[in-house]
């Protein structure tokens, strides 16, 4: 059985375009489409999406993901990822394109070594 949600057997939780929910996210100059199934997604599987594709495949972390942000347009606002991560896409980022904020590991070392001296 594939893992695409679309190639699934209805009998087996077919996901269709109605009971999918995409949500576009870019950071910096990379912008990336996901799609997760409508009905108990959360922040937490957009982060994990994210990590996932905006990280190295070699495995070395370049971000910050415990302090990471999404910024979506108003009503929604500001959505702290480590802090509102149970939230449900369907309530809150359905279709929206959102801006992640995710600081750069290298960055806050280098801050953290500037204090220190």
């Amino acid at each position: 059985m594939s893992g695409n949600p679309e190639a699934q057997d209805k009998d087996k939780g077919k996901q269709t375009e109605d009971d999918t929910i995409s949500v576009t996210v870019t950071l910096g100059a990379k912008t990336k489409t996901f799609t997760f199934p409508a009905d108990d997604s959360t922040v937490d599987d957009l982060t994990d999406a994210c990590e996932e594709a905006f990280e190295d495949p070699s495995g070395d972390k370049k971000y910050n993901w415990a302090t990471h942000k999404f910024i979506a347009p108003q009503p929604v606002g500001l959505i702290r990822g480590a802090e509102q991560g149970g939230t449900l896409l369907s309530q809150s980022l359905a279709g929206k394109k959102v801006r992640l904020m995710a600081s750069r590991l290298a960055d806050v070392d280098a801050f953290h070594a500037a204090e220190v001296s």
